[in-house]
């Protein structure tokens, strides 16, 4: 498995998807559904965080609030 951040870095340790789903598993899910990976916080693969929820239409590395 990788792990990409918004910012493009590459994680290779798989320790940190370990660590991840064991501390936060309300909010930290396995997928498999085209390649395995992470989704954190909710169903979108990218998008913005907007008062009441993600965006589809916009992706950008930084997520405020």
């Amino acid at each position: 498995m990788r792990i990409i951040d918004a910012d493009g870095h590459v994680a290779d340790n798989p320790t940190l998807a370990i660590e991840a789903v064991r501390r936060w598993p309300e909010h930290v899910k396995i997928t498999a559904d085209s390649r395995p990976g992470l989704t954190i916080e909710g169903p979108e693969k990218r998008g913005d965080w907007i008062e009441g929820g993600w965006r589809r239409d916009t992706c950008r590395p930084e997520i405020s609030g």
